[in-house]
């Protein structure tokens, strides 16, 4: 298995890495391409993030060739309107529990153009960056991506309020969980900031400041 492979690589490290989780990549037909596999050392709690692809049954460690998808591409379908895009799949994961369509590119904030975004062509794009400098280059980085594409999607970033440094949406819902929110209550409040956010003007390679006014809620 993918999360067998990277494990007996790692054992080469002082202290061995373990396999947390894995998140598995599709093309628009369901078959999967490849995956992230989430490592961690138990005691320094360091954490990995190695890509396994697959090629003719077999399983090899490293990007394949052409990268990745988008994350939950199946679901990305042609007559889909709205879609939420994230940084990582841990956080895309979250918003997909609480039944939104939600992506992300993978192998971290710097790789997005390593990523097709072609499926999101037409669409009415929402992104939730990470309260921090990566969260901001990257969200910069994909409107730059979004440009590009004809039909050219509309965008909003939505700022969530409350967010501590280096927090994403995934730290969102786990609070408004612990606040006893139940999972509608918690979309419909998503939702509800990204109605008091303004479209942004989507234009190619802008330098990381100029989205950073537009993504907060009027």
């Amino acid at each position: 298995t993918p999360e067998s492979l990277v494990e007996m690589v790692s054992k080469n490290e002082l202290e061995p890495y373990k396999v947390i989780d894995g998140y598995s990549y599709y093309d628009e037909h369901g078959h999967e391409v490849g995956c992230i596999v989430r490592l961690e050392q138990p005691i320094s709690k360091k954490k990995q993030f190695r890509p396994v692809y697959q090629e003719d049954g077999e399983y090899y460690l490293g990007r394949p060739k052409g990268g990745l998808p988008l994350y939950n591409r199946p679901n990305l379908t042609e007559d889909l309107k709205e879609v939420w895009v994230v940084e990582g799949e841990k956080a895309a994961d979250a918003l997909i529990v609480l039944g939104m369509v939600a992506t992300t590119s993978a192998f971290g904030a710097k790789s997005a153009n390593k990523t097709d975004w072609s499926a999101l062509a037409g669409k009415e794009v929402f992104l939730l960056p990470d309260e921090d400098e990566a969260g901001e280059g990257y969200v910069n980085t994909v409107c730059g991506l979004l440009s590009q594409l004809e039909p050219k999607p509309t965008a909003k970033i939505v700022k969530l309020p409350g967010l501590k440094d280096g927090e994403d949406v995934y730290d969102y819902i786990e609070f408004k969980t612990s606040e006893g929110l139940p999972t509608e209550a918690i979309k419909k409040e998503i939702i509800a900031l990204s109605t008091n956010t303004h479209v942004v003007d989507l234009v190619p390679d802008k330098t990381r400041s100029h989205y950073k006014t537009n993504y907060r809620p009027e």
